[in-house]
């Protein structure tokens, strides 16, 4: 339902497991703004599902344009992209342009994790890549 950012999320299991769950999980374990964003996200499926396709397509289309500019894009599920970058320190040339992408160089160099968002974000996230890329030739 895209509700991370809430912080709410549901979890699906047998009897024996949700008593287990239901005795380690805090009193409060979800606030009122995101139990309200829940009820509202069951109320409204059908966008909630029109979204989630957008995401797929705009990921989808997102991969190739990242692959024909010669990065390595792992196949993701979600409402994010990794990447092996060909170019080093992309994530600060990005933030440089004002664009943030979540940089895991310091753990494995030239990796990141790209955040799918409105086509629109994304054009522009496109947009810069090609610029830094043509800078740096």
């Amino acid at each position: 339902f895209g509700l991370a950012g809430a912080r709410l999320g549901y979890m699906v299991g047998s009897p024996d497991i949700t008593h287990v769950m239901n005795k380690i999980r805090s009193p409060y374990h979800v606030n009122a703004l995101s139990q309200q964003a829940g009820l509202i996200a069951l109320e409204n499926k059908v966008n909630v599902f029109e979204n989630i396709n957008l995401i797929k397509q705009t990921r989808s289309s997102i991969k190739i344009e990242l692959e024909n500019l010669g990065f390595k894009v792992y196949d993701s599920q979600g409402n994010f992209i990794w990447v092996k970058s060909p170019y080093e320190n992309l994530g600060k040339a990005l933030e440089d342009k004002g664009i943030l992408i979540r940089d895991y160089s310091s753990y494995k160099t030239d990796y990141y994790r790209i955040t799918i968002k409105q086509k629109t974000d994304m054009d522009i996230f496109i947009k810069a890549l090609k610029e830094i890329i043509n800078e740096t030739k």
